[in-house]
């Protein structure tokens, strides 16, 4: 009951969480999903990310990431990000990671290596608050999901963070 954070794996297979805190796993060659408990930080995410380096997901405080091995959901690395709030994680270029923060007023994406190293920093310009995002690595571009009754969606340059439209 209550699915979500659904991811795939490089390997192919879908793992996703649900309301009691379990992680489902889907083989590519299985004849169902196999369930298993799962620590903390993944069982109550709210998006999972894949990338070749593991699994990443929003931390316990959200002020932190956490990374697993895909296989064991042994904990690889936490890394502590202060004076911010971590609003969403999505895939970049490379393996990389995508972190949506906000730090004082500003919205920002702080890029992490597949290791964990921060990257370039970029701001968004003409947006204070956001509920989720995607990267799309082939245009190069952020979708932000953000404001109120009706939510809209704004699409910002990644390299310099420019508003470029909305819906």
């Amino acid at each position: 009951p209550g699915a979500r954070a659904p991811v795939a794996t490089r390997a192919g297979e879908v793992l996703w969480t649900n309301d009691r805190g379990a992680l489902h796993r889907l083989p590519v060659c299985g004849d169902g999903p196999e369930t298993f408990p799962a620590p903390h930080a993944i069982g109550s995410a709210t998006r999972i990310i894949g990338s070749p380096s593991g699994l990443w997901v929003i931390g316990t405080p959200p002020e932190s990431l956490q990374r697993y091995e895909a296989d064991s959901l042994t904990r690889l690395m936490t890394i502590e990000l202060p004076d911010v709030r971590v609003i969403d994680i999505a895939g970049g270029e490379r393996g990389a990671i995508e972190v949506l923060v906000q730090r004082n007023s500003e919205l920002q994406v702080q890029r992490l290596d597949p290791s964990g190293h921060a990257g370039k920093t970029v701001t968004f310009q003409g947006l204070a608050d956001a509920d989720a995002f995607v990267f799309l690595r082939r245009t190069r571009r952020f979708v932000m999901l953000a404001g109120d009754h009706p939510k809209k969606l704004f699409w910002f340059c990644a390299e310099d963070g420019r508003a470029l439209f909305s819906v």
